[in-house]
C-alpha cells in the first residue's frame, strides 16, 4: 500500500471539497504548507513523533490556530491509517504543549489613543471611517461587526445586538451562546452608525455594511483588502503613520481601555467581548490589571459603616486584658 504523504493530502483535499467543509480554503492551505514542509513523497512510516513536534514549533501562530493545524494533521494520518498504510495514527496521542500568558499577551498589541486618533482622521471619506468607529467603540470582531443588521441597533434603548457574524461569504450565527449578545451603546459611537445606517438605506439594504448593490459583504476581506502588503488597511496604516497591525486589534483596543478607565467591571467587558467566564480577559490582558488596584477610591467602605463595630480594635484589647 502506497505510504506516500501526497496521496493523503490529496485524499483528505478531495474530501474537504465533497462535503463542502466550512474551512475548506484555511486547510487546503494548511494541507499545501504540510507537504511542503514534510514533502510530499515522504514516507508516512518515515515521520517520527519528533518531526510532528518540530514541524509545531516551526508554526508561527497562536495555540487555537495550531489546533486548526492538528485535526488537519490527524485526519491525514487517519485516512492512512484506515487504508492499511500505517498500523496506528500517532497523531491522535500528540499534544500541544501548555503556553503560558506570555505567548497570548504577543498577540495583543492594542492601538494607542493616540494612534486611535490617528486612523480615523486618515481614513475619512472611506469606508474604513465608520468600520473603526463602530469597532474601536463596541469591541466586536470583525465578522460580527459587518453582520450587523439596521434592525440589530436599537438608539432609543442604547443597545446593540450581534446575532450573525459572515465570514467565508456565509452569513450564520456565532460559534458560542456567549457571542449571542446585546451590548450597550456608546454615545461616541452613535455618529459612526448613524452615518453607515444612512449608507445601507442608500443601497436598499437591511446589513449596515454592504455592497453597492445593496447585498451582504463576503468577508471582512471586502473592506479591509488583503490581509498584509496591499490592500485598504495596510495603505491606511501606512498614511496614518501607525505600525502595522491586524485589523482585530480594534476588539483588543477597546478592551485595553475599557479595563483603563475603570468605568467597567471586569465581568461587564467580559459580557461586552462575548465571553461566559473571567478565564480570558484574565489570560488576554492581565498585564493591563497589574496596578489598577492601586488607583481605587480609598473612601470605599464595603462593610456600609459597620467597619468600626467588625474591627473595634479597643473592644478586643478590652477583653484581652
Amino acid at each position: 500500500v502506497d505510504d506516500t504523504l501526497g496521496v493523503y493530502t490529496e485524499k483528505y483535499r478531495k474530501k474537504l471539497e465533497q462535503i463542502g467543509h466550512s474551512k475548506y480554503q484555511a486547510h487546503w492551505g494548511r494541507i499545501k504548507k504540510i507537504n511542503q514542509y514534510f514533502g510530499e513523497e515522504k514516507s508516512l512510516n518515515s515521520i517520527s513523533e519528533l518531526d510532528i513536534d518540530e514541524f509545531f514549533q516551526s508554526l508561527d501562530c497562536k495555540r487555537a490556530t495550531k489546533l486548526d493545524w492538528l485535526v488537519v494533521l490527524r485526519s491525514i494520518f487517519e485516512l492512512a491509517r484506515k487504508a492499511g498504510a500505517i498500523s496506528r495514527n500517532m497523531v491522535l496521542d500528540y499534544k500541544l504543549p501548555i503556553v503560558h500568558n506570555e505567548l497570548n499577551t504577543e498577540a495583543i498589541k492594542p492601538f494607542s489613543v493616540e494612534e486611535v486618533q490617528q486612523l480615523l482622521s486618515h481614513s475619512q471619506g472611506t469606508t474604513l471611517h465608520n468600520y473603526l468607529g463602530i469597532a474601536f467603540h463596541l469591541g466586536t470582531r470583525p465578522e460580527e461587526t459587518i453582520g450587523l443588521q439596521i434592525g440589530d441597533i436599537d438608539f432609543q434603548k442604547e443597545e446593540v445586538h450581534i446575532y450573525r457574524v459572515i465570514t467565508k461569504g456565509k452569513c450564520k450565527q456565532p460559534k458560542t451562546s456567549g457571542s449571542l449578545r446585546t451590548i450597550p451603546l456608546p454615545k461616541n459611537a452613535n455618529l459612526y452608525l448613524k452615518k453607515q445606517v444612512e449608507i445601507a438605506k442608500k443601497s436598499r439594504s437591511i446589513f449596515l455594511f454592504c455592497k453597492e448593490d445593496g447585498s451582504p459583504l463576503n468577508d471582512i476581506e471586502d473592506i479591509r483588502g488583503v490581509k498584509k502588503r496591499n490592500g485598504n488597511w495596510y495603505r491606511l496604516l501606512e498614511q496614518a503613520n501607525v505600525p502595522y497591525r491586524k485589523l482585530m486589534q480594534t476588539r483588543h483596543t477597546f478592551a485595553v481601555q475599557a479595563i483603563k478607565s475603570q468605568q467597567y467591571t471586569l465581568q461587564e467587558i467580559a459580557s461586552i467581548l462575548g465571553h461566559t467566564t473571567l478565564d480570558m480577559i484574565f489570560s488576554h490582558y492581565g498585564r493591563y490589571l497589574d496596578q489598577s488596584h492601586l488607583k481605587i477610591d480609598r473612601s470605599v467602605d464595603i462593610y456600609a459603616g459597620k467597619g468600626d463595630v467588625l474591627g473595634d480594635t479597643s473592644k478586643i484589647r478590652h477583653k484581652l486584658v
